[in-house]
């Protein structure tokens, strides 16, 4: 057990976990693309997170235990930051068309638009996300089931490895976010 999870759990201390890991990563990711995106298109391409989520994004964490429960509650945080955050004013202000629905479809028009690939290609560079968002829509609705075996399986998670399924999530986001950057500097 890591010396900061014992001062916290047994001692009662105040210790956060160390800035490593999937989700230190994304975080660093999430900050790295902001940068970019707001030297290219004078906006972020995350919006602030509002008060009222800040504590739960703060305390994201890859789950201890193969928890169903925790690993959904991990999962909409992350969908919290990662897609329901992405800045509809930067889409805008790059000019992306709002024929497509949701803030992630116009995301993967703008990465189609960039890159001259395909909308369907551009939606592959940028899976990780809409991993996330499946995970969230198909599983955290539906526990069993057909929809949740299938959406688990295109996610490459086993329901008993929620823990690595969790960080299979945060670090594909986080290459999709990587890319993401890298296209913003290069079309600059």
């Amino acid at each position: 057990m890591p010396e900061w999870r014992f001062r916290r759990d047994f001692l009662g201390q105040f210790a956060d976990a160390p800035e490593t890991g999937p989700v230190a990563d994304l975080k660093r990711a999430i900050a790295a693309v902001n940068e970019v995106a707001e030297a290219r298109y004078g906006e972020p391409l995350f919006a602030d997170v509002e008060e009222a989520h800040v504590e739960a994004v703060r305390t994201m964490r890859v789950p201890a235990n193969a928890s169903m429960p925790t690993f959904l509650e991990q999962v909409r945080t992350l969908a919290l930051l990662i897609i329901d955050h992405l800045n509809g004013r930067l889409l805008e202000a790059a000019g992306t068309p709002t024929e497509d629905s949701g803030t992630l479809n116009r995301l993967a028009r703008l990465v189609s638009t960039l890159s001259g690939e395909e909308f369907a290609q551009a939606k592959e560079r940028i899976g990780g996300l809409f991993a996330v968002q499946a995970v969230r829509s198909n599983i955290a609705s539906h526990r069993t089931g057909p929809k949740v075996d299938e959406t688990f399986a295109r996610a490459g998670i086993s329901k008993f490895e929620l823990p690595r399924g969790f960080s299979k999530l945060v670090e594909g986001a986080t290459a999709s976010l990587d890319y993401l950057r890298d296209l913003f500097a290069d079309a600059g």
